[in-house]
């Protein structure tokens, strides 16, 4: 399987977030790939690809409400992520693409400090995400160009550890599902872009954590998008730079 990507996800937390300037709850969003996939992200094949492990460090010390005001005090979160990617593109074609499947395993350890409210650490599995649907259409042409793109539909299965009692958890107990576009447009041989943009769509958790009183709690519906450019030093190194978008 001829891949140059990962699917990596930003951020394995989940916990309430109870806003100091207002009485409402905001619920934090599950994990989000913001960012994390870049250069030639749309470049694949049939085959088989394992990734057994993806390690990721995350660190953040500044907060903000829901009207991106900054939340005052000492706060930070420190997270810790490994990994496990599967992925399989079959020889089968299903509208000119290639058909596959995946699933992402998530591990992650986390410290969560906060004066607002979450404090705690947890470490365990997550979210178990499983893709029944992949479509790879590779060597197409635009504008004269090499273009190559993907389209995969992913479910969020609710199987990592979580507690109503705990502010921080590493599963979300909610599930979800998303959906994404990917392409990779060589602009020139040694010149790239490319572009990964979702829908993500959040199921209700039935046990939110305890402190906050509701019977249920659910994450707004986002819209986000990964983007990257790159120049390619050599056929194994490329320079450049990416960064992401996002709307909830």
């Amino acid at each position: 399987m001829r891949k140059t990507r990962t699917t990596r996800l930003a951020l394995l937390v989940a916990f309430t977030l109870v806003a100091p300037r207002s009485a409402a709850t905001q619920v934090a969003m599950p994990p989000v790939n913001m960012g994390a996939t870049s250069f030639m992200d749309g470049v694949a094949g049939p085959g088989i690809l394992v990734e057994p492990g993806v390690i990721e460090y995350y660190h953040a010390s500044r907060f903000v409400d829901a009207d991106g005001v900054k939340i005052p005090g000492d706060n930070s979160i420190e997270a810790w992520s490994n990994l496990l990617h599967v992925g399989y593109i079959t020889t089968r074609r299903v509208l000119g693409a290639f058909y596959g499947v995946e699933f992402l395993l998530p591990f992650a350890s986390l410290d969560v400090d906060t004066d607002f409210g979450p404090r705690g650490q947890q470490s365990g599995v997550g979210d178990l995400i499983v893709s029944p649907l992949i479509m790879e259409w590779p060597n197409r042409t635009l504008f004269g160009k090499p273009y190559f793109s993907r389209f995969s539909v992913l479910a969020v299965l609710p199987t990592g550890s979580y507690d109503a009692s705990r502010s921080v958890n590493v599963g979300s107990n909610s599930g979800g599902a998303f959906a994404y576009y990917s392409f990779t447009f060589l602009l020139r041989p040694a010149l790239e872009t490319s572009w990964r943009v979702f829908y993500l769509w959040n199921a209700k958790n039935s046990q939110p954590f305890k402190a906050i009183s509701a019977s249920t709690a659910q994450a707004g519906q986002a819209i986000h998008a990964n983007y990257a450019i790159s120049y390619a030093l050599s056929p194994n190194v490329r320079v450049g730079a990416n960064g992401y978008a996002f709307q909830q």
